[in-house]
């Protein structure tokens, strides 16, 4: 059984092939009148398994159609249709990729044939269904993923067509330029700038990419509900408490956590109040303040030991954080022990 769009201008053609198909056991999913609207047709109801368009449509011929197809390795066969017999256009469809060009008017027998062919060739396709089937569920449940939850389910279906075997690049390409598409119209619809990319080689320029688009998302369409703190907060907080001690910079937290600086210290604020800088210090500060209370080490030790690298950068933090100097803190914690 094969998914079929047709493409075609005349009304009384595409009820014709309808006809036909459905007559042979097919079924056709959406149909369309200019290449345009079959974009569209693809983006929302995932790619089919036969095309089936006009040689002469009002935005792009069938013929460019085809190309644009083949040229992207669509795991789709194209049937072209046309009044036209001659040579150079057939011979022009075959080189686009296209199965078959059809004379119009074209028989049933003739068209039956063509489809014919064509299941022969969905198994071929079957993987790059599978991952089409894979997207649209991604993005049908869009609207209800958590943030950390939807930025795990891209990386995952990333990581899984980049295991496509390496004879399967072309393919790999194709399905990469259906999740562009995708966000491209999902933040399109909300007025949301983001640059479709149409031809993606390495893996990390991918998961750049697509990370982008789901930043934007969560950004501007999904706001975090409530005190709800996202995984990338909880992560980065859990791993400054337990190496306050060590170097620890924005960039080298963004890298670890595999985010972007902008979108990071926009939702680190957003759930903390402070920014990244700012709370390590403010968790040094916390671990300076306990080893003061609980000892008589020296005030450059206790700044070594808490991660400052400077004892003036020591003194400043802290007194910015208390109002007072270290010593001046000791010093106001011995008084209140006399008391």
């Amino acid at each position: 059984m094969l998914y079929i769009l047709i493409v075609n201008y005349d009304s009384a053609t595409r009820l014709a092939i309808r006809k036909a198909a459905e007559a042979k056991g097919h079924i056709v999913i959406s149909e369309a009148t200019s290449a345009g609207e079959a974009r569209e047709n693809m983006l929302r109801d995932g790619w089919p398994s036969v095309l089936i368009t006009d040689i002469m449509l009002p935005d792009l011929s069938g013929l460019e159609l085809a190309e644009a197809i083949f040229k992207r390795q669509l795991p789709m066969s194209v049937i072209v249709t046309g009044k036209s017999s001659w040579h150079q256009h057939i011979r022009q469809a075959m080189r686009s990729g296209a199965l078959d060009y059809l004379v119009e008017p074209f028989s049933d027998c003739e068209l039956s044939a063509a489809l014919d062919q064509a299941s022969k060739r969905v198994d071929q396709h079957y993987e790059q269904h599978r991952y089409i089937y894979l997207i649209k569920s991604f993005f049908d449940e869009l609207e209800n993923k958590e943030s950390d939850m939807l930025m795990k389910e891209q990386s995952d279906l990333l990581t899984c067509i980049f295991h496509m075997q390496e004879k399967r690049r072309g393919e790999r390409k194709g399905l990469l330029y259906l999740l562009a598409t995708k966000w491209k119209q999902e933040l399109d619809s909300r007025r949301i700038s983001f640059k479709l990319v149409e031809n993606i080689e390495s893996k990390f320029e991918a998961a750049a990419y697509f990370r982008k688009a789901a930043e934007l998302w969560i950004e501007q369409v999904k706001p975090l509900p409530g005190q709800e703190k996202s995984l990338f907060i909880k992560q980065s907080q859990r791993y400054v408490q337990e190496r306050y001690a060590e170097e620890l910079t924005l960039e080298s937290m963004v890298r670890r956590l595999d985010v972007s600086v902008s979108y990071f210290s926009k939702l680190f604020k957003q759930e903390t109040g402070m920014t990244f800088i700012q709370y390590v210090n403010y968790v040094r500060i916390a671990q300076a303040k306990e080893v003061l209370l609980c000892s008589n080490q020296l005030i450059s030790a206790t700044a070594y030991s808490c991660g400052f690298t400077t004892v003036q950068h020591f003194n400043r933090a802290f007194k910015k954080e208390t109002g007072m100097t270290p010593n001046e803190y000791r010093q106001w914690l011995g008084s209140l022990s006399l008391q």
